[in-house]
């Protein structure tokens, strides 16, 4: 308070409280500063009456549940707090003026991160070690492709030597010019071959990684299925570790190609009829439904907006899988619902089965991030990433939230002006 009446600093914040008894005990004069904004200025749910130059009040006693406490207790105690008067002789005992549900401290972590402060001290430094564990594979792959090009680049150095040494040698030996020129033009679609051989490739290893791998797995299926007999069990178990090696690879690389084609294609807008697409994926769905025993809402299924259909498919497409595959034995309901009341379209996909982490929330349209929880779930991690990338062509958003234990709402939103 001294440092900014002094001009030693050009702002700052205190307790609720401070400036009036600082005023009542003579230490200051209030006609010197100025409140950002004061009682009057902003009158909210929270603004103490009896402070008219302190702004909104946040709750100064957190009160927290213990494992062993019962939820029925805790709820009466928290209603009767939330509704006790603030004339009460109860909260005149207290010292307290009232008291609230858990407010949002977010702005307040928001602050402390951009200042680099308390818990945000070394927010947002990283080493060359944190850099590689994160993106190790990139590395890897990217060096294994400077590799390959740098081998291809000097054998076909290495071949066009050849070919120069071959032409010259047609100079020199006149005398023997008929059985030059077959050697050398022989000599020429050889190295024409190799040179296409070697181009094609290239071709191969910078664009169409998963053709070995699709060879792989089928190598490996034949020796699962005629040398079953003949194969220990551990001999049966590393061809399995391989075939589903190189499922994951073909799945990664597809993965990879649409997340890619998702950010370069142009659109293709047309009016679409979210009726006729809920249905196709729902009937596409439709065993496992029925088998699990889950139910299928979808409001608003009347809707018609603009856009690119195919990319619409995946998006719900990609969710429905996604609830199955990560919703668990609790899974019980897919809803879909619809919200058209401001320049987007809305659309939810909610799901009951078991919910997402914050951290998890925070991280996962991120490209190769996926739940930590359930590893042994099959992805490439770039399904929610191609998801991000259809909304922003679209001029939308997509997010999720979650309470973290029971329920799961993916959101999805489409511009109304495309």
């Amino acid at each position: 308070v001294y440092a900014v009446r002094d001009g030693q600093a050009d702002a700052g914040c205190v307790r609720t409280s401070t400036l009036e008894r600082m005023q009542e005990e003579g230490l200051i004069n209030l006609a010197e500063f100025r409140v950002i904004p004061n009682y009057l200025q902003a009158k909210h749910m929270f603004a103490v009456h009896h402070l008219p130059n302190s702004t909104r009040a946040y709750p100064e006693w957190p009160l927290a549940k213990l494992n062993h406490v019962d939820d029925i207790l805790v709820r009466q105690v928290t209603q009767t707090l939330v509704e006790m008067p603030s004339d009460s002789s109860a909260s005149k005992q207290s010292h307290s003026y009232g008291w609230s549900y858990p407010l949002n401290y977010q702005p307040v972590h928001d602050c402390l991160r951009e200042l680099k402060v308390g818990p945000y001290l070394d927010y947002g430094k990283f080493s060359s070690l944190d850099v590689l564990k994160k993106y190790w594979p990139h590395i890897t792959l990217a060096i294994t492709i400077f590799l390959l090009f740098l081998a291809l680049s000097i054998r076909f150095k290495k071949l066009n030597i050849e070919l120069e040494k071959a032409i010259k040698m047609r100079d020199f030996e006149l005398t023997l010019r008929k059985k030059v020129e077959i050697e050398r033009e022989k000599l020429i679609s050889e190295l024409q071959e190799s040179a296409d051989k070697i181009k094609f490739f290239a071709y191969s290893v910078s664009h169409d990684l998963k053709n070995p791998a699709i060879a792989l797995q089928g190598i490996t299926g034949l020796m699962l299925k005629k040398y079953d007999k003949v194969l220990d069990a551990k001999g049966l178990l590393y061809c399995e570790r391989i075939a589903k090696a190189a499922a994951q690879i073909v799945a990664l690389v597809e993965q990879t190609n649409t997340y890619m084609s998702t950010k370069e294609q142009p659109l293709a807008l047309e009016t679409v009829n979210t009726q006729h697409l809920f249905s196709a994926i729902k009937q596409e769905y439709s065993s496992q439904l029925r088998k699990r025993g889950i139910k299928w809402l979808a409001s608003g299924s009347e809707i018609t907006v603009r856009a690119d259909r195919l990319s619409l498919f995946r998006v719900f497409r990609n969710f429905i899988d996604n609830a199955l595959k990560y919703g668990g034995d609790s899974l019980s309901k897919i809803e879909i619902k619809y919200n058209g009341a401001g320049e987007t379209h809305i659309f939810s996909v909610t799901n009951d089965g078991a919910g997402l982490a914050p951290d998890d929330c925070q991280k996962i349209f991120t490209p190769f991030k996926r739940i930590k929880a359930v590893p042994d779930v099959e992805g490439s991690g770039l399904g929610l990433a191609i998801i991000k990338e259809i909304a922003k062509l679209h001029k939308g958003e997509a997010w999720v939230d979650s309470d973290g234990r029971s329920w799961v709402t993916f959101y999805f939103s489409i511009a109304k002006n495309l």
